[in-house]
């Protein structure tokens, strides 16, 4: 007993010094034990996707695996294929609109133009029958003036043929060649000569 007691007092004191030197040898073997943990989670890491692999490897070799990536990308492909198709029926769609919404609009705008060269057409047309008219009046006004121009001009002569007829009468009645009056004769006796 007393050896035992001695043995567990120098194990007290050997405890004792552990544990004065404990904090730095702890801290040393948690830092040690967490390197290995690590180390062990990748080793185990490691190991796991070496597994993985190789059943993959295993698989992607397998007939069967071949067969169903086969059916999943004709699967894919055949929804690739309708998401397509659905899109471009949808841009055709959209194309169609858009070509329908321009082919309206150059034809309201044509229709615009059209409209606007009726107005100005009409417009013209107003201005040179507007035009044409004064034209008309003008040409009337001196039409009226030049008539009146020959009635005066025609009275004119009609006057002075009548007052040429009066001299002509007059002169004709004077010097009587026409023998209207009758002759005076003078006789001269000759005893009076």
């Amino acid at each position: 007993m007393c050896c035992f007691f001695a043995r567990s007092c120098q194990d007290s004191s050997s405890v004792v010094e552990v544990k004065k030197e404990d904090p730095a040898l702890e801290e040393a073997r948690k830092l040690q034990a967490q390197k290995e943990e690590k180390l062990i989670e990748e080793e185990v890491a490691r190991r796991y996707d070496a597994e993985l692999q190789r059943v993959f490897e295993l698989r992607l070799a397998s007939i069967e695996h071949r067969e169903l990536v086969k059916v999943k990308v004709e699967e894919e492909k055949t929804r690739f294929e309708a998401i397509m198709l659905k899109e471009v029926e949808e841009t055709k769609a959209q194309i169609l609109e858009e070509m329908a919404h321009k082919k309206q609009d150059e034809e309201e705008k044509e229709k615009a133009l059209a409209e606007e060269r009726k107005k100005e057409e009409e417009l013209k047309e107003l201005e040179q029958r507007k035009l044409l008219e004064q034209k008309a009046k003008v040409d009337e006004e001196r039409l009226k003036e030049l008539e009146q121009r020959q009635e005066t001009q025609r009275k004119e002569r009609q006057h002075k043929a009548q007052e040429e007829q009066k001299k002509a009468a007059e002169t004709s009645r004077l010097l009587n060649t026409k023998g209207q009056r009758a002759a005076v004769g003078f006789k001269l006796k000759s005893s009076v000569l």
